[in-house]
């Protein structure tokens, strides 16, 4: 993780994917604090993922 801002009732957190270092974003609800070492496990539902180009910004 590179970051994580609370954002009002929700923490940010700012990282990348371990393996290809892809860049991440993901939206946590109540507030978190981790170090910015820490790693978490990560398992979503295919339906809450949305994906950009990196290029043009739209969603893929």
């Amino acid at each position: 993780m590179e970051a994580f801002p609370a954002l009002g009732a929700d923490t940010m957190v700012y990282g990348q994917l371990s393996e290809s270092k892809s860049a991440l974003t993901i939206r946590l609800p109540n507030i978190h604090h981790f170090d910015r070492k820490t790693v978490l496990p990560l398992s979503v539902s295919p339906e809450k993922i949305h994906i950009f180009d990196r290029k043009t910004g739209h969603r893929i």
